[in-house]
Formats: structure tokens, C-alpha cells, sequence
């Protein structure tokens, strides 16, 4: 999304700001009347209409984003089940199915107290953020919980949200790799996961063949609307993904052999299982990628770190980055011996993140408050916390923890004895590195 380079001057209105930004980008933008104007923004998915709406009394700023897909009829009745359990995962927006055209949409609305403050990048922001709404729940809310297929969406980089910055690119180039034949071995919770990420992403169902011997009802259903087989190839794939739990590969190396050939690019997610090892049961593969996928990629919020053999081509590693990427953020190392390394830092770190959820509340609950109440206001601190790092790329964690700490205040006070010598920090790295011991012991 190309950007208005604007002053930082306040506007009486800002929806002045926000339809020279609208022109600025060509966008269809109608503005009748004084306070309102309602852009159309041509997204990833689909149209994005993001109306704004200026509350003088109240100096406040009403910003409501939506989008609408068009469903086959036949398929309507079938999400609308999903659509009532999305809604209740949902904390911001919500799905509606309209039948009668065949529609289902998304409607998101928030309210910007102190609107007459805000000067032309914090607009853009605004606008910014209303568009990363519709491509964030349309991908990983609805998509990647269905089996609709739907073309791939390019990833977009945010603007800090807290320091403004001029030019910015939002668009990421992107490399389609979803059109080559794969067979996915093992579709249990990771493998799962993937699977429908990639489903989400537009990847032809028709190209994918899953062996799995004890398939979930879920996984069957998923096959009989998505439409790709439960069943092995006749010929070797051009990708192979392993993604059956690691103690299963020796037994279920002999029969996916065949499908490794020369020309197959192999994909591992086995924690534990390094490169020499699958070389080993599949002596006919050459380019072999070893991943580290975390839990977060059932969200599309993932962080997967990567590193290939010697033989696997730049577009291999193209195709192998893009199935991760399906599910969230990817990382290459320079080698193997970096795999335990980042297995204890990002493969094991979510639960980290988890415990000190549970370390705060139980401090909350310690200084009197109700144990309830201390572990919602824990639990949606650190949501807050994580969905600041994510709308922020630009921004040091450093620079976000700076910015709620004020000299002399409580942050400080917390903060000094968590920075001390005997704090977090040496207590963090103690515990990474239990982990990647941990992990070597495991390889094989």
C-alpha cells in the first residue's frame, strides 16, 4: 500500500487527511457528507470497504472495516456451522452468512477517542490497520479453520504503530509454489495444521495426497469438501512433507520410500530427526529440508526455523519457505547445528510465554486480587503485549518496553528487579539451555 507522505499539522476534521490519503491511492472513496466518507480498498481476498465516521460532539472517530466473499450456494449451509464457531473464537469483528446473495461477510468497528489529535501518519495507521483486520481474520480465522479454498495472500509488513515513519511499502514479494504435486505423511495435530494452511492459501487439493492410517473423522470430513485424496500417489511426488510423530518414522520410512525420488524435494517437521537421518531412510531423495514449526501455526501466527542440505536448489528452498510460511513466519539457519538452538528459543518458547502468564496472575492473586480476576487481567496483558509486537514490526521490543516505562514509575520499579543480575534474564537463558540440551539428546 503506497503511502501520502503528509505533515504531521492536526486537522479540525480528520477525515480530511483520510480522503486525500483515499486520492492519493486512487481509491473509490464516496464522501456525502461532512462527516463520513466510506473507501473501497482492493485487498488480498476480496474488496475491503472501511467507512470512518467523525463524532465532533465527542471528538471521536468511528472506523468500521468490512468484506464480503461470494460462496457458492451449495457450500452455504455447509459453513454455516463453522461461521457460528469462528464468531465464537472471534474477540474483535464478526461473520455474517447472507443467503440470499450468497455472501458471507465480515464486520469489524472501533472508537478512536481523541480523533481531533490525530495528525496524517497516525491516519494512516488507522487506515493501515483497518485493512490488516480484513486480510488477518480472513486468513486465519476463517480460511485456515475451513477447507474453501482461496488464493494466496501476499504477507504484509506494518508501520510502528508508535513512532511514525515515512514510506512505507506494505506489499512483500511472494513466490507461489502451490501448484506442485505433494504427499503430506502424517496429518495428526501439526501435520493437520498445515494441511490446512496450505488449503487456506489456494494451494489445488487436487495435487495433495495425505497418508495417514488412522485418519481423525476431522481429517476425513476436511478431504471429502476439500477434495484431496486419503490415499498414496501413483508416482513420487514432487514434494514429500513428513510430519508423522518421530518415533513412527522408522516403520513408516519403508513404505514412503518410493514416493522420495530423486527429484522430490523432502520436507521434515520431526523434532529430533536430523538430515543425516532421513537421508539415511530415504536414499533416493536429495534436496531434503529440515523444520521447526511451533504451536502458534494453528493460528497462522507460527515461527518455523529452517535449514536445507547441500543439495536442495534455490527453488526448492523457495517452494520449502512458502509451505511454512502458509502457517505463519519463517527463519532459514545457516546449519544444522543451529536447529537446537532455535527449537529452545521459538519450538519451546510459546510455553515460556504461558508460564509467565501464570507466574503474573499468581503474583496478582498474591498482592489480594481474586485469583479470576488475576488471571484475566494476566492472560489479556500479555495478548495485549503480543498483538503490539505483531502490529509494530518497525519497533524494537526494547522501544515498546521503553515506552510504557516511565522514569521513577511502577513499570521501573518492576523492571529493576527483573533486569537485575539474578533476574530474568540469566533465569531465561538457564532454561533455553536446558532445553537445547535437551533437544540434542533427542536427535538422532
Amino acid at each position: 500500500m503506497p503511502f501520502l507522505q503528509l505533515d504531521l499539522d492536526r486537522a479540525e476534521n480528520p477525515l480530511d487527511i483520510i480522503e486525500r490519503i483515499a486520492a492519493h491511492n486512487r481509491w473509490s472513496f464516496d464522501r456525502d457528507e461532512e462527516d463520513e466518507i466510506s473507501i473501497s480498498v482492493a485487498g488480498g481476498w476480496s474488496e475491503y470497504n472501511i467507512a470512518f465516521t467523525w463524532l465532533a460532539e465527542v471528538e471521536a472517530l468511528h472506523v468500521a472495516c468490512a468484506f464480503d466473499l461470494k460462496v457458492p450456494a451449495a457450500r452455504l449451509t455447509e459453513l454455516a456451522s463453522l461461521v457460528s464457531l469462528i464468531n465464537e473464537q472471534l474477540w474483535i469483528g464478526h461473520f455474517d452468512i447472507w443467503p440470499s446473495d450468497g455472501v458471507i461477510m465480515f464486520r469489524h468497528a472501533i472508537l478512536l477517542a481523541g480523533g481531533a489529535e490525530l495528525n496524517g501518519h497516525q491516519c494512516q495507521t488507522v487506515l493501515a490497520s483497518a485493512v490488516r483486520a480484513c486480510e488477518r481474520y480472513a486468513t486465519t480465522r476463517l480460511f485456515n479453520l475451513s477447507s474453501l479454498p482461496a488464493k494466496p495472500v501476499p504477507r504484509r509488513s506494518a508501520r510502528s504503530c508508535l513512532k511514525p515513519k515515512a514510506g512505507l511499502d506494505m506489499e512483500a514479494p511472494g513466490v507461489d509454489r502451490f501448484d506442485a504435486s505433494l504427499v503430506l505423511a502424517g496429518a495428526g495435530k501439526m501435520g493437520g495444521v498445515m494441511l490446512r494452511a496450505w488449503l487456506g492459501r489456494g494451494y489445488d487439493p487436487r495435487k495433495i495426497s495425505v497418508i495417514e492410517p488412522r485418519p481423525s473423522p476431522e481429517i476425513i470430513e476436511l478431504a471429502q469438501a476439500a477434495g484431496f485424496a486419503l490415499a498414496a500417489p501413483s508416482r513420487p511426488p514432487e514434494i514429500l512433507v513428513l510430519a508423522m510423530k518421530p518415533q513412527n518414522l522408522d516403520e513408516a520410512a519403508a513404505g514412503l520410500a518410493p514416493f522420495a525420488g530423486p527429484d522430490t524435494l523432502v520436507v521434515s517437521i520431526l523434532a529430533g530427526k536430523t538430515i543425516a537421518n532421513i537421508a539415511a531412510r530415504f536414499p533416493h531423495a536429495t534436496a531434503i529440508v529440515r523444520a521447526m514449526p511451533n504451536l502458534a501455526a494453528a493460528v497462522g501466527r507460527g515461527m518455523a526455523a529452517l535449514v536445507a542440505n547441500a543439495a536442495a536448489t534455490p527453488g526448492q528452498r523457495a517452494t520449502a519457505e512458502v509451505l511454512l510460511a502458509a502457517a505463519g513466519r519463517v527463519e532459514w539457519l545457516a546449519g544444522e547445528d543451529l536447529i537446537d538452538a532455535a527449537t529452545a528459543v521459538s519450538g519451546s518458547g510459546s510455553a515460556y510465554v504461558f508460564y509467565l502468564t501464570e507466574a503474573l496472575a499468581s503474583a496478582g492473586a498474591a498482592l489480594g486480587l481474586p485469583a479470576g480476576i488475576a488471571a484475566r487481567l494476566a492472560r489479556a496483558t500479555v495478548e495485549g503485549a503480543g498483538e503490539l509486537l505483531f502490529q509494530c514490526p518497525e519497533s524494537s521490543v526494547a522501544e515498546l518496553r521503553e515506552n510504557v516505562t516511565s522514569r521513577g514509575g511502577t513499570t521501573a520499579a518492576a523492571l529493576e528487579v527483573l533486569m537485575a543480575q539474578d533476574g530474568l534474564t540469566p533465569l531465561i537463558e538457564r532454561a533455553a539451555k536446558a532445553a537445547k540440551q535437551r533437544a540434542a539428546e533427542l536427535s538422532g
